[in-house]
């Protein structure tokens, strides 16, 4: 300070870097996740969550300082990298903020296998519940196949019958008509269904035989 009877000197405080690491040391990133606080001048590494390997920091400090440089000349206060890191090979997507007041910048850096880790699972069982839809469709369709040939074949052999055959409602008239009956009495089916009984077709005594045998 000037000489005006304030303090002239310098002062210093130390602070240990294991108590910058204990301050991220809670942060959850998945199982190959990591925090970091880096000296914004040469990215000197001050403290990471896990701890690198013995022998690592200046590998890993190269390779974050190749990479960061160039986020930094597009965003200088924050943004985001990609990066696989040399000290055990893992990608990840980094994000990184510069501290208000402090020459320093903290990271947090995300494994890019921990973070697609459930969307790969949730595509790999949806794969497979497509295959074994695909499949039971498959069979489905063969089953209704089959189905829809057995049905023609009754219609036909209802159709073709060498007798007659019909249903009625309660009030005795034609539900269902055989092509056998519509050709002996000369109508379509149309003509028929819901709108004729069979004792249309018969006398007055027939009609009265028939309501004394069929009540």
């Amino acid at each position: 300070l000037a000489a005006d009877g304030g303090f002239r000197g310098v002062a210093i405080a130390l602070l240990p870097p294991q108590r910058l690491a204990a301050l991220i040391a809670d942060v959850s990133l998945g199982p190959r996740g990591a925090a970091s606080l880096r000296m914004a001048d040469g990215f000197d590494l001050l403290a990471r969550a896990p701890a690198l390997p013995a022998g690592k920091a200046s590998a890993q400090t190269a390779a974050v300082a190749a990479i960061l440089n160039q986020a930094l000349r597009v965003s200088p206060q924050a943004g985001s990298f990609q990066v696989q890191s040399p000290a055990d090979g893992a990608e990840r997507l980094t994000a990184y903020q510069r501290l208000a007041g402090y020459p320093v910048y903290a990271m947090v850096a995300d494994a890019t296998d921990d973070s697609l880790a459930g969307w790969r699972s949730a595509a790999a069982w949806s794969g497979l519940f497509l295959l074994a839809f695909a499949a039971a469709s498959a069979v489905v369709e063969r089953l209704a196949t089959r189905s829809q040939r057995q049905a023609a074949r009754v219609r036909q052999l209802y159709d073709e019958a060498p007798c007659a055959y019909h249903t009625l409602d309660a009030q005795g008239r034609y539900l269902s008509v055989n092509a056998t009956e519509l050709r002996w009495l000369g109508c379509s089916r149309a003509d028929m269904v819901g709108r004729l009984a069979p004792t249309d077709f018969l006398t007055d005594a027939g009609r009265a035989t028939f309501a004394a045998n069929f009540p």
